[in-house]
């Protein structure tokens, strides 16, 4: 995927690209959503069925059982270790996890 042109500035040293998103811009949303988009291509494809996502809303889903747990835990710590490796954060006080039901973008998921 081509990076979409945004806020390019000259400066003495050449052309800056910032590594902020600008909130009051009109298209922040949209091209913050394809940015994680981009950055969390490989996982999401990885685990198409169990990981899903809207903006800055993550949910991993997995079957009950130990295999279901097994595979919820592998995606968790991939996710999680790629988190770290972008510099992304997480507010803990947000995160849920091992939970039998969750409710996810106002819908009820068990």
């Amino acid at each position: 995927m081509p990076i979409p042109i945004c806020h390019l500035s000259l400066s003495a040293f050449g052309i800056y690209i910032p590594c902020v998103i600008y909130f009051r811009l009109k298209n922040a949303l949209p091209f913050f959503q394809w940015m994680i988009y981009y950055e969390f291509q490989p996982l999401i494809q990885k685990y198409e069925a169990y990981l899903s996502n809207y903006l800055d809303n993550w949910i991993i889903a997995a079957l009950e059982g130990k295999e279901g747990l097994a595979l919820h835990r592998r995606i968790t710590h991939e996710f999680l270790e790629l988190l770290q490796k972008l510099s992304y954060f997480l507010k803990m006080g947000k995160c849920k996890f091992k939970q039998l039901s969750i409710e996810f973008l106002e819908w009820l998921i068990m």
